[in-house]
């Protein structure tokens, strides 16, 4: 009996020292087990550290690189606005690298521009002095395109040069004494439609708006009017030389062929491709108003219509009064003029 008590009580003992130790295991695997949970939590906890240092820098750099584009935007809108003020173009990115290029403009010098419409008005001059109207006075002239283009383009320096290219013209056949009025013609065909543009533009000559062709068709159609009574009414009072037609026949050639050939030619000089840099404003050497010019000029034209008109119609009727209004008309061409 005591014997089996003992052996109870020696199993009983084992087993509660296996539980002990099986205890004492887990507790050591579950401490393990949470060592490693909680290194592993670390490590995480490292890997969003790194992540979110390396997003906060990544936002920082494109907020960088925003802050710069927009100071560069603005930077581009003060320089634009500064050359609007300054009254140039203005330059677009893809043309910054060189903006000289863009706004460089076609330009020659005063003895360039005199030499070039000299050379043309030649040429052109005596290749038609064939094609008489009036034998010894006039013929078919497309070189009358020139003096009106020049003029808008060179101002004063196209004036001598047609009147002198015209007096060169003239020794191919009908060089007379009669010539000095072409002379005076031909550089009043320039220097008029000069003036007269400066008296209704503030901009330099173009045909760019609608507005801008009507003025060209005008001017051309006063400095027409101008030349044809000069050289018509010339002839009477400096070589007693009547010729009712001649007033006709010059303003057909100086109004046709200016539209005909001189406009097509000044659209492209004046284009954004070449860009020809024209003559300033005129110096108004007769302090008075625009106001009062376009008035004088008003009046300057219906009488040049009245008497280019009433010559070719009355022919030799209207030789007194023609002669009587070149008085007034020649006091109103040098005070436009002046």
């Amino acid at each position: 009996m005591s014997k089996k008590k003992n052996r109870k009580a020696k199993s009983a003992a084992l087993k509660k020292e296996y539980a002990a130790e099986k205890n004492a295991v887990m507790k050591k695997e579950a401490a393990a087990a949470k060592e490693a949970a909680g290194s592993e939590t670390v490590k995480a906890k490292d890997t969003a550290a790194k992540y979110n240092a390396v997003k906060a820098n990544e936002t920082v750099r494109i907020q960088e690189s925003a802050a710069e584009k927009e100071a560069a935007a603005q930077n581009e809108m003060a320089a634009e606005a500064e050359s609007k003020e300054k009254g140039g173009s203005v330059i677009k990115s893809k043309a910054a690298s060189d903006p000289a290029k863009d706004n460089k403009e076609l330009s020659f010098g005063k003895v360039k521009q005199f030499i070039l419409v000299f050379l043309i008005f030649i040429v052109l001059g005596a290749c038609f002095k064939v094609m008489v109207l009036v034998e010894g006075l006039t013929e078919v002239r497309p070189v009358n395109a020139v003096p009106v283009v020049s003029g808008l383009c060179f101002g004063t320096v196209a004036g001598w040069a047609c009147a002198f290219g015209n007096l060169a013209a003239d020794m191919f056949g009908t060089l007379e004494p009669s010539s000095v009025l072409g002379f005076a013609g031909n550089f009043l065909a320039a220097y008029m439609p000069y003036k007269l543009w400066y008296l209704y533009k503030e901009e330099a000559p173009n045909v760019h708006s609608f507005k801008n062709l009507m003025l060209y068709f005008r001017v051309s159609f006063i400095s027409a009017l101008a030349v044809a009574w000069m050289i018509g009414s010339g002839l009477w009072l400096v070589f007693r030389v009547w010729v009712p037609k001649i007033g006709l026949y010059i303003f057909l050639n100086d109004m046709v062929f200016p539209v005909l050939f001189g406009l097509p030619v000044f659209i492209i000089l004046t284009s954004d491709s070449i860009r020809l840099r024209c003559a300033g404003r005129p110096k108004d050497i007769l302090k008075i108003s625009p106001e009062a010019r376009k008035a004088l000029t008003h009046v300057y034209t219906v009488l040049l219509m009245f008497v280019v008109v009433m010559t070719y119609f009355g022919a030799d009727s209207m030789l007194l009064p023609s002669i009587l209004l070149s008085i007034p008309l020649l006091i109103l061409t040098v005070v436009l003029m002046l």
